[in-house]
């Protein structure tokens, strides 16, 4: 858990710091995090943000778009529930928002299906929360592996799926 609260941090504060400053940045907020002593090798996680960051694949997440995002929807498909959560990335188009959600899981699925079922649904919730604000839109969740730098994207059927799989008894 430390090494993904210390990602998180890296991949939120990171992109607006001048790539050429970003390590001794990335050490800085490293060594003054309050999980810092969790981690017996910060030198890995730091290459990890930074080779997350520096990724020509994914440049076009971190160029653009908001960090941090708070949410909070009252979602039909719950039966009503209200659902609070902090979109990691959120990029917004002419036509479609994405949803980014960074995880540092030691284990990445290597397809969609083999996704956790709880990040599916937390997905899930962001996208239909999402559609709440933006009904004109096409709404795209994606769970960026920052372990292997790779992006999943959830497709809408999963996603419903999921949802209902939370209601159904």
């Amino acid at each position: 858990m430390a090494w993904g609260r210390i990602i998180h941090v890296l991949l939120e504060l990171l992109p607006e710091i001048d790539p050429k400053q970003r390590r001794i940045s990335a050490e800085g907020l490293v060594a003054n995090h309050p999980d810092a002593g969790l981690i017996p090798d910060t030198e890995a996680l730091i290459n990890e943000a930074l080779q997350t960051l520096g990724n020509s694949n994914l440049r076009w997440i971190f160029d653009t778009g908001l960090g941090e995002v708070p949410i909070s929807a009252t979602l039909p498909a719950l039966n009503g529930e209200r659902v609070f959560g902090i979109i990691d990335r959120l990029i917004e188009a002419e036509a479609e928002i994405v949803a980014v959600d960074f995880k540092s899981n030691r284990i990445v699925p290597s397809s969609p299906d083999e996704t956790p079922d709880g990040l599916t649904r937390q997905m899930a919730a962001y996208r239909d929360a999402l559609r709440l604000v933006y009904p004109n839109h096409r709404i795209r969740t994606l769970l960026l592996w920052t372990k292997t730098g790779t992006v999943t994207e959830l497709p809408d059927d999963m996603l419903d799926a999921a949802l209902k799989g939370v209601t159904t008894p």
